[in-house]
């Protein structure tokens, strides 16, 4: 892997991390990371581990949103209560969705984020 490649990925992944604990803090309902698969959705799921418990979000293993339909996802994210789900798609994009009225973020683990 070249510098260049790997500096990208960790400025990314940094950036990922400030703005989930933006999230933490401000209590956002809903919390999605997406990308595509290595890119650290589950590194940074796992590193935040004490404070999305101490949060009380409810996180969804990949191995079950990634199997999801438009028809669970819907489901799910009416359901009340704090959620950390993973996804490779922004799923409000692929399947045109709007977002719900409680607070969303949708953190894009690929790119880093306009400032």
């Amino acid at each position: 892997m070249s510098l260049v490649a790997s500096r990208w990925n960790n400025d990314t992944y940094y950036a990922a991390k400030k703005q989930a604990l933006a999230c933490i803090n401000n209590n956002t309902d809903i919390i999605i990371l997406y990308g595509s698969g290595g890119n650290g959705k589950t590194r940074l799921t796992t590193e935040l581990f004490k404070e999305f418990t101490k949060n009380t979000y409810l996180r969804y293993h990949p191995d079950v949103t990634y199997s999801w339909t438009k028809e669970d996802f819907e489901k799910e994210i009416n359901i009340p209560g704090k959620k950390l789900l993973h996804f490779l798609f922004n799923p409000f994009e692929k399947w045109d969705i709007s977002c719900p009225v409680h607070p969303v973020e949708v953190i894009n683990m690929n790119v880093l984020p306009m400032v």
